[in-house]
């Protein structure tokens, strides 16, 4: 996780205290809203993008990389499976895990897709 983070920060200002575990922590004021700013630039076409992306991950952090090219779909798949694939390295793979991991890695694929498809179309409007 640390060069999205770094790369996050140096992006949009916003540096993130990772956690571990499942619980929550704070972050910055200063984070938040550099990152609130950041969402309001977007247009509502990059908007479902990102949000598709950020869902199905479960990070806004991935959506952006996604969005801003610092990911490919397939890493952006890997990276939002970090958590499972260590689970699984432990006890073992199951059949719901496998079907959830494919239509996650779609999704993705579709939101990346998306966004390909939106920077190709508007390349020559700016």
């Amino acid at each position: 996780w640390q060069p999205l983070l770094d790369w996050l920060a140096e992006r949009f200002n916003a540096r993130l205290t990772p956690v571990e575990g499942v619980m929550p922590a704070a972050q910055s004021p200063l984070a938040l809203a550099a990152l609130a700013a950041a969402l309001e630039k977007y247009d509502p076409f990059t908007l479902s993008g990102l949000g598709l992306a950020v869902q199905t991950a479960g990070s806004l952090v991935i959506g952006l990389a996604l969005v801003h090219g610092r990911l490919d779909a397939a890493k952006a798949s890997a990276c939002a499976e970090i958590d499972e694939a260590y689970q699984n390295e432990l006890w073992g793979e199951d059949a719901e895990g496998v079907a959830k991991r494919k239509l996650r890695t779609g999704d993705i694929e579709l939101a990346a897709r998306f966004l390909m498809l939106l920077r190709t179309s508007t390349a020559g409007i700016q």
